[in-house]
């Protein structure tokens, strides 16, 4: 079965740190449209007290997928154009991993990584480089199996960033902003997404922490509707702005497991509203 890609009807979200409105639908493999939502109204996030450092080796667990690409059998998709709707590319080129839209593609793509197990406190990271006009690209986390629901975690090639969940389909603002740490354009950017449950069912809670070259842009506790590994499949986004004609390179995928407990100012006493 090949991913599923959402493009909401109205990207209201990207808008609080690019300035974007895009009004698009994407194609199923089959060729229909898929059924677009607005952006429901912004997430109540509960801050963590401190900006902490990078983990140590010694916080981070089991690795579960790590791959630079250079094998195009490692169970990514490897698909020729217009195959999973029109104006995309995706698939290994020279040891890295493309997705590229053909001039005047919109269109909004969540990848799932090929990943066999997961858990339930886990980090993503890969490296990002974009050549083309103006896209926004990067990771996702503590998804389902149909993309349906995710956190997610994106650059784009002015200098913004973006932190967002994916409720039922539909984005949800969490926070964004600018940063001097963000290489733009064809500079690589090190995306690093730490994704982990914080409080049990009923009422579960993520912890979400993302840093871009090592500098920590948001540390924050918001609801989350599954938990669970068999909900924390991780994977790659890709969206184009109206004037496609985008590539960007993924490399050095990384996806393991950590021990949140370990990270300084990562206590067990907050929750969110």
């Amino acid at each position: 079965m090949l991913p599923r890609c959402y493009t909401p009807a109205a990207l209201k979200f990207w808008a609080l740190t690019v300035a974007l409105s895009l009004g698009v639908a994407c194609s199923s493999p089959g060729g229909s449209a898929t059924p677009t939502s607005p952006a429901a109204p912004p997430t109540t996030t509960t801050p963590l007290p401190t900006t902490t450092p990078s983990p140590t080796p010694s916080v981070l667990g089991d690795v579960f997928l790590e791959d630079d690409f250079s094998d195009p059998s490692s169970g990514w998709p490897d698909l020729p154009p217009d195959r999973l709707f029109p104006g995309l590319t995706v698939g290994y080129k020279k040891g890295q991993y493309s997705m590229d839209a053909a001039p005047g593609a919109k269109l909004a793509y969540m990848l799932p990584a090929p990943v066999p197990t997961s858990a339930n406190h886990v980090v993503v990271s890969v490296d990002v480089a974009q050549f083309g006009e103006h896209a926004l690209y990067g990771l996702f986390c503590k998804s389902d199996r149909r993309t349906a629901n995710a956190f997610l975690f994106v650059i784009d090639s002015t200098g913004s960033w973006s932190v967002a969940r994916m409720n039922d389909g539909r984005l949800v603002p969490i926070e964004g902003g600018r940063s001097e740490v963000l290489q733009p354009g064809i500079g690589v950017n090190r995306l690093e997404a730490y994704c982990f449950d914080k409080e049990p069912l009923p009422n579960p809670v993520a912890e979400l922490r993302f840093r871009v070259n090592g500098e920590e842009l948001f540390a924050g506790r918001v609801p989350r509707g599954l938990s669970g590994p068999k909900n924390a499949i991780p994977g790659l986004y890709f969206e184009t702005d109206i004037e496609g004609d985008t590539e960007v390179l993924f490399d050095d995928f990384l996806f393991q497991g950590v021990d949140p407990n370990q990270l300084p100012g990562s206590g067990s006493g907050e929750s969110a509203d």
